[in-house]
């Protein structure tokens, strides 16, 4: 409890009386709390913050590289929880904070630590798209050893970047990254998936404020800066077999923003007839993923021969769009390929009976009339048994007999 008061009154004292209490407490031969950086780098409103700081890192009595019980040192807590808004990134970084933390003894054994997850600082940075702080480390002394580590999941920062760094952000980060470790370009987290294939498939760079062409244009630029450093990197596999084109076909494209799937298309164009595990084209895998029109007018434009592939489970691209991709979707691969919705798949279905929504259920049992007479006469029959009049027997006629009285 003293340490925790310790903590609250420090934080709170103007830099004056900090500092005064600091010098106090080492004349005095009291040691610091230890969770003193944490405590001032992860709690929102302290007074002057950042000059305490830099008094605490004057000294040789401070040890970044202390660690709590989760294993975070205090760099761990910033990447996490520093409480940096528009108001105040001048106040952190303009004071060169983390220029001494960071390049410090202590500071450089904390930038390799890892916490309880098998983090680093850097992979925390990137975690919570801390992209500001993600340049410190990965400039400093340390940056390179943290940049070649991996967590518990089998990633490397890079992994974690492509996945949540900010739009308009982080091109350079990336950049930075792949340079101190090109190894991690190449490498396999325990989803089977290189920093790649997560940037064609998680990197969304999206911002309201801004639009759809430059969100498109910040995943554009991502891809380029892995490509452009690390060649060859859009032929690699995923433990599925799928390409960097498969995963990137998860989003949904504007008709105007679909550059990153021709820069890809273009770094390996065999992608376009490539099949993963399952058998699934790109056409099939964006089919399932539920996009809309444009995306798949776009694969079409490059393979249209995939409408007419089954995957191993005999669904073609109209079985996999029918289980819940909009409808214009499902009337462009019907209008290409009118067989397929007459076809069963591996488990007798047709594509009609794989749709989830009325209105594609209603559209694919419109365009085939013999199906959808059957579906009629099955409602019938199925309504007439219940009635009894499939029977020509009195729906009333009890099969066993009751006493008088009886319910």
């Amino acid at each position: 409890m003293a340490q925790e008061a310790l903590l609250v009154e420090l934080g709170a004292a103007s830099l004056a009386n900090f500092t005064a209490r600091v010098l106090e407490l080492r004349r005095r031969k009291v040691k610091v709390p230890p969770a003193l950086p944490h405590y001032l780098f992860g709690t929102k409103g302290l007074v002057d913050a950042p000059e305490k700081i830099r008094v605490l890192g004057r000294g040789r009595y401070t040890r970044w590289d202390w660690s709590n019980e989760d294993g975070e040192t205090a760099l761990h807590v910033a990447a996490a929880r520093l409480p940096i808004d528009g108001d105040n990134i001048d106040w952190w970084f303009d004071n060169t904070v983390f220029d001494f933390v960071c390049n410090s003894k202590s500071g450089g054994k904390a930038m390799v630590m890892q916490d309880s997850q098998g983090q680093t600082p850097l992979h925390v940075a990137a975690e919570n798209g801390q992209v500001l702080l993600l340049d410190y480390f990965i400039n400093c002394e340390a940056g390179k050893k943290a940049a070649a580590i991996k967590d518990n999941r089998g990633r490397y920062p890079l992994h974690i970047l492509a996945k949540n760094v900010p739009c308009g952000w982080g091109s350079d980060s990336v950049k930075s990254l792949v340079r101190k470790n090109k190894q991690a370009a190449a490498e396999q987290d325990s989803e089977g998936l290189c920093p790649i294939h997560r940037f064609g498939r998680d990197f969304k760079g999206e911002d309201e404020d801004e639009g759809p062409e430059h969100n498109e244009a910040v995943r554009l630029q991502a891809l380029k800066n892995v490509e452009r450093e690390t060649p060859g990197r859009m032929k690699i596999l995923d433990s599925h077999k799928r390409t960097v084109l498969h995963h990137a076909c998860t989003h949904q494209y504007n008709k105007d923003c679909i550059s990153s799937l021709e820069y890809i298309h273009k770094g390996n164009p065999a992608a376009m007839t490539a099949v993963d595990d399952r058998g699934d084209t790109v056409l099939s895998f964006a089919a399932a993923n539920r996009l809309q029109r444009t995306t798949l007018e776009f694969i079409l434009s490059k393979y249209p021969q995939a409408v007419q592939m089954a995957n191993y489970s005999g669904d073609f691209p109209l079985h996999c769009a029918a289980g819940g991709a909009p409808l214009e979707t499902v009337q462009l691969l019907f209008d290409k390929f009118k067989v397929a919705n007459r076809m069963q798949n591996g488990t007798g279905r047709l594509p009609w009976q794989c749709a989830k929504e009325a209105d594609v259920r209603y559209f694919l049992l419109q365009q085939s009339p013999d199906s959808l007479s059957d579906t009629l006469l099955d409602i019938s029959r199925t309504w007439g048994g219940r009635v009894g009049t499939d029977t020509g027997k009195d729906p009333t006629t009890k099969t066993t007999k009751r006493k008088r009285g009886q319910i």
